[in-house]
């Protein structure tokens, strides 16, 4: 567990989610962004796939699609494709400032019912979701209404970047729309402090190139990224995992920031065995573990804390979540 703060803490009953960062005390604006506590969603941008939604390749039945008609693929694949309810710009205003994307350039001659297919790059989680272009616009929207909100941005699957070519087109089209307001990267962590005293507001980690010296500068390494994943569909082995990773005796890496994977995991024996299941319904499984979990007395931010905390169907069963994990940062650092 995190080491135990002996000042008094007062919750703040007065958060404003949408604007949380900017109304953070100075006490905490001056701490680096790996030791905040910060809410996050898994697959953040999968609010969008639906039952018409073409299979992607990063899906275990993709190539079923030479032998099965792709509605048929589509209809199973979707409970366990889709594990957020809000778009990125609801996630935004309630809190959300970490998002976990996938990202595949598609396959030319892909089709779908719902979705005309027209752009290169996708977000995509087993099935095709919005466009990156569309999601990085309300990104930039968002930022421009709230200036002093700090966003990171983990693309940490890429799918179908088989060429410097599309690699470059893929750092084009990032840099077109929020090139302007990424930090570009650095050894060293920052603070909201060090961030406001810039333009910039966004952090991109990705995986695209994996030749570092290859990246755009305004682009992060992954491997700046620590992702403690359980890997288990059972609430309470992923609930010991999450805190063996915590704690003065599990040494973090200081210029890393680290993400906490409160999510179940479904393999393809536990689908078998559920085979009316869904993300949404192991989202609801697990809930009242995270929810404790995070509201633990002893649960705090700072390097040995948590960091980033990402869960599914975010606002579902959960809706608390943001402020829960926001009010951490109060509890560390009490005025």
């Amino acid at each position: 567990m995190a080491e135990k703060n002996s000042r008094s803490y007062v919750r703040n009953n007065n958060l404003n989610v949408t604007e949380w960062m900017s109304e953070l005390p100075a006490q905490i604006t001056c701490q680096k962004l790996n030791t905040l506590a910060i809410p996050g969603t898994h697959n953040s941008g999968t609010y969008s796939v639906n039952t018409l939604s073409s299979v992607s390749p990063d899906s275990p039945l993709y190539f079923l699609k030479k032998f099965l008609p792709s509605c048929f693929l589509s209809r199973i694949s979707y409970p366990w494709c889709k594990t957020q309810s809000l778009s990125i710009t609801a996630q935004l205003k309630i809190g959300i400032r970490y998002f976990d994307l996938r990202i595949c350039n598609i396959i030319k001659n892909t089709k779908s019912k719902s979705l005309k297919l027209t752009e290169e790059f996708y977000i995509v989680h087993g099935q095709y979701a919005q466009p990156l272009a569309n999601e990085l616009k309300r990104i930039n929207e968002f930022i421009k209404a709230h200036p002093n909100e700090v966003i990171i941005l983990d693309c940490n699957h890429t799918y179908c970047f088989q060429t410097d070519e599309q690699r470059e087109k893929f750092e084009n089209l990032v840099l077109s729309i929020i090139g302007p307001i990424m930090l570009p990267r650095n050894q060293e962590i920052p603070s909201l402090d060090d961030i406001w005293g810039t333009d910039y507001r966004i952090l991109c980690f990705s995986c695209h190139n994996p030749k570092l010296e290859k990246m755009h500068l305004n682009f992060w390494s992954i491997d700046k990224m620590k992702s403690f994943w359980a890997e288990t569909s059972n609430p309470k082995k992923m609930i010991s995992f999450l805190n063996d990773h915590l704690g003065p005796s599990y040494h973090k890496d200081p210029l890393k920031f680290h993400v906490y994977q409160s999510v179940l995991t479904a393999n393809s024996f536990f689908i078998l065995l559920h085979p009316f299941g869904s993300v949404r319904k192991t989202a609801k499984c697990v809930t009242p573990y995270v929810k404790k979990w995070i509201n633990s007395p002893d649960h705090l931010a700072n390097i040995n804390g948590v960091n980033i905390i990402i869960i599914d169907f975010c606002s579902v069963f959960y809706p608390a979540y943001c402020e829960d994990i926001i009010q951490m940062n109060y509890k560390t650092w009490p005025s």
